[in-house]
């Protein structure tokens, strides 16, 4: 029986950068990505977890990573005062990675 080797899926998990001139007290880390990346793993799949706001990093720098992590799949978290960011996050992802799937998560929000 031949071997047949196995292509891991890559999940990028966004974290979107903040808007400019807003005060934001310390972040926590952004535990629902982290716990998602956790299992992902755990599951054998390549994860990575670009958290944009403790690392300062713009649309530009988000576009460069997720670019060049090449993944299938992309998940985008948002909160309300994200919302703006993160749909520009996903214009990013639709335009550079057009046969990516994309999906976003804004629960926090629509629960509270």
């Amino acid at each position: 029986m031949p071997v047949v080797e196995r292509k891991s899926v890559k999940i990028a998990l966004v974290n979107t950068p903040l808007p400019p001139r807003i005060f934001m007290h310390s972040q926590s880390p952004p535990l629902g990505l982290a716990y998602m990346a956790a299992l992902l793993e755990k599951n054998e799949y390549e994860v990575t977890v670009v958290d944009c706001p403790p690392l300062n990093m713009d649309h530009t720098g988000l576009k460069r990573e997720v670019v060049s992590f090449e993944p299938d799949i992309v998940g985008i978290t948002s909160v309300t005062i994200t919302f703006p960011s993160a749909l520009q996050a996903a214009r990013i992802v639709k335009e550079n990675c057009p046969r990516r799937a994309r999906m976003a998560d804004c629960f926090e929000d629509v629960l509270s």
